[in-house]
């Protein structure tokens, strides 16, 4: 019985709202390759908070991605654009995250004041100066209520 509270005490806790994950290419995410999320109106009122969450194999060749995630909130069509630099080694050239062939990374965005009935379009692409990006196979945006 307690186990059973535990688990519904935890899943209370998540006030996620959204989660959606694109696939791009392992062999290469090109930079002109922009991926799009949109999320459905608000049911209530107040701050979410929205963040990004990547999935990488072990071709990825950087200790590091640099994002662009712009977000645009209908029907006001206020758009937020954040660079978002994601550190993905640590000091010691060792992964933050654990794995086998592939990481899994979030990163928070930032918080959204948004309203009942507010919806939003967002994109993402990478910001590297690589053009094509090697061993990135999903990118995803997830937001929470606050």
């Amino acid at each position: 019985m307690v186990g059973l509270w535990v688990v519904f005490s935890v899943t209370a806790c998540d006030h996620k709202v959204y989660d959606h994950y694109c696939h791009t290419p392992v062999a290469g995410w090109e930079k002109n390759d922009t991926l799009c999320y949109d999320i459905a109106p608000m049911q209530q009122q107040g701050m979410y908070q929205l963040g990004v969450g990547l999935r990488l194999s072990n071709a990825y060749p950087f200790m590091g991605i640099t994002l662009i995630v712009e977000q645009t909130v209908w029907p006001q069509r206020r758009t937020l654009i954040d660079t978002v630099e994601c550190r993905l080694v640590g000091q010691h050239g060792k992964h933050k995250q654990h794995g086998i062939s592939y990481f899994q990374y979030t990163q928070p965005i930032g918080k959204l004041s948004l309203q009942a009935g507010d919806s939003l379009h967002i994109t993402v692409r990478h910001d590297m100066q690589r053009d094509i990006l090697p061993g990135v196979s999903d990118v995803g945006i997830f937001m929470t209520k606050q």
